[in-house]
């Protein structure tokens, strides 16, 4: 192939494995490029493809500064370390072969290189979808809407960013920069390779400048079943990360924190979740009423994000049991500390022993936060409730449906002796929310003791829970802490407001929190206006338990006196 004689100011590695047709687009890209071709150069790197990529680069030579390498199949890594030490230039240019360069893409890296002439300064140039491709909604989603391919949306032209923005394929960097302080770790096959480089570099002062006008464009769609692929991928990739480097911003970035148990959550679903997927997809691709459409659309966004992200999750998980398998129960890597922040994250998850002295029995308590005691009322009444009981001598669980500021309050219960639960993502998937979360296994926990009490805070808490445990727990005295009755703030917002939607919305939500009511087998109240407002509807005792803040607390009933 053609020699380079002059020395270039740039060079463009372009790794590539059996993507001859694609390769052969970038290549005419750059045969367009305003810069000079002498002061530039080409480097492929054949990964062992089996099509015709060497018949491609052979072509292209002539009309290129281009030079060809083939090595066995080792892994986007092997192939741009070569293209690394293949180079001349002392800009590198890292380059995919599914994009095609704006004309002007190498003048603009060498331009914003010229500004920022320091070594620790990478470039990150703008990549977009070609205009010739019918963007399909998966592909804006993952560029524009979820950012699981690119984040630019947020970016300013000349903005100085860290090495999470290091990205390959769009990314160029002084070759001095990598030669003297390290090149890309062999390990990654596919992704996070240029992340990881990145995070080393960062600890010798890597900065990233973004220039808007260094543009390329992906030239190859995607689709759903394609990029489900991706993550899973990216996420096997993402485990190597992290187990070469314990610093928590890593364990953040890779995803691995209660890994196993938010697995355990979303494997439950994540194949029918797909399915709808694909279901919403197939429909859109008919015509309907737009409120119908837009209806769909809202849905498919929050599916997306939720697969996603769950693959990526599986692929951490294949990774990791592949690892074990590999090492035998033996692992290559030294332990490694635990940060400090994750600690209180780890205590939230387990049990902690409570003290000796309980002798009365066990009382569950689900809510649907933790008690914020010092941020409304609410919380505070049942923290003093909370307190009392364990006074009385009874041993405390306590799950919360929503477990934000898990922090803050998981501590302060297990510092009480209460068993803490914090978050139970299936709830509040029930409501319609998609997040993924550590798994809860609330049927486990209702099996776990003979609770003598359940204490279920909330109307809409009860109708969710109260057939687990009559189910788990047929023994256990049900108590509904109405909190307050909710319909009655609902009626009166609607006879307000003269609303007759608001005022239907009331009438049905009474009749499901009346029905929530009558399966317990006792209930609280606040106020003597509540009870009234329920007692001819249901048979089990009302208690008045009023918001308390340390005063005397009534007994479950009358023989539990102290």
């Amino acid at each position: 192939m053609k020699s380079v004689s002059s020395q270039p100011f740039i060079s463009v590695i372009i790794p590539t494995y059996n993507r001859a047709d694609l390769l052969s687009q970038s290549l005419e890209s750059l045969v367009g490029q305003s810069l000079p071709k002498d002061q530039f150069e080409v480097i492929v790197i054949d990964d062992g493809s089996s099509d015709n990529t060497s018949d491609v680069c052979r072509n292209f030579s002539q009309r290129l500064p281009l030079r060809y390498y083939r090595q066995k199949n080792s892994g986007i890594s092997a192939a741009k370390n070569m293209g690394v030490f293949a180079s001349c230039g002392p800009i590198l240019l890292f380059f995919d072969d599914d994009d095609v360069a704006d004309p002007d893409l190498l003048t603009e890296h060498i331009r914003t290189h010229s500004l920022h002439p320091e070594e620790n300064i990478a470039v990150l140039g703008y990549t977009t979808w070609h205009p010739s491709l019918k963007i399909s909604r998966v592909m804006d989603f993952v560029t524009n809407i979820g950012h699981f391919l690119f984040s630019y949306s947020n970016l300013k032209d000349g903005q100085e960013l860290d090495f999470t923005y290091f990205w390959g394929g769009r990314s160029s960097c002084k070759k001095s920069l990598l030669v003297r302080h390290g090149v890309f770790n062999q390990l990654f096959r596919f992704g996070s390779e240029d992340i990881e480089l990145g995070y080393r570099l960062s600890k010798l002062g890597l900065k990233v400048i973004y220039n808007r006008s260094a543009k390329s464009f992906m030239i190859r769609p995607l689709t759903y079943e394609q990029f489900c692929q991706r993550c899973v991928k990216q996420g096997k990739s993402q485990y190597h990360f992290s187990k070469m480097h314990p610093d928590p911003v890593i364990q953040k970035y890779c995803m691995v924190d209660d890994v196993d148990q938010k697995w355990a959550f979303v494997r439950q679903t994540l194949e029918s979740k797909m399915a709808r997927v694909r279901d919403i997809e197939r429909a859109l691709e008919n015509s309907m009423p737009p409120a119908d459409e837009k209806k769909l659309l809202d849905e498919l966004g929050k599916l997306y994000w939720w697969t996603f992200t769950a693959l990526k999750i599986k692929g951490v998980i294949e990774a990791k049991e592949s690892d074990t398998v590999r090492q035998s129960g033996i692992d290559d890597h030294k332990d490694l500390p635990i940060p400090v922040n994750d600690i209180e994250i780890i205590r939230g998850r387990w049990r902690k022993a409570p003290p000796k002295s309980f002798e009365r029995g066990n009382i569950l308590i689900i809510d649907p936060f933790l008690p914020m005691y010092d941020r409304a009322s609410g919380s505070l009444r049942l923290f003093e409730i909370m307190k009392a009981l364990i006074r009385l001598g009874f041993q405390l669980t306590y799950i919360a449906r929503n477990g934000e500021h898990a922090g803050v309050y998981v501590p302060l219960l297990q510092n009480m002796g209460v068993e803490v639960y914090a978050g139970d993502p299936t709830a509040l998937q029930a409501l319609g929310l998609d997040i993924i979360a550590p798994y809860l296994d609330v049927e486990k926990i209702l099996r776990s003791k003979s609770f003598d009490y359940v204490i279920l805070s909330f109307w809409h808490i009860a109708e969710y829970y109260l057939p687990m445990v009559r189910r788990n727990c047929p023994q256990s005295q049900v108590i509904i802490d109405t909190v307050d009755i909710h319909f009655l703030r609902e009626f009166r917002e609607a006879e307000m407001k003269k609303n007759q939607a608001l005022l239907e919305i009331a009438r049905r939500n009474k009749k499901r929190e009346l029905a929530a009511y009558r399966k317990g087998d006792r209930l609280w109240v606040v106020t003597e206006e509540d009870k009234k407002a329920i007692e001819n509807f249901v048979q089990a005792p009302i208690d008045i338990v009023p918001n308390i803040h340390n005063s005397s607390f009534a007994p479950l009933n009358p023989e539990m006196g102290a």
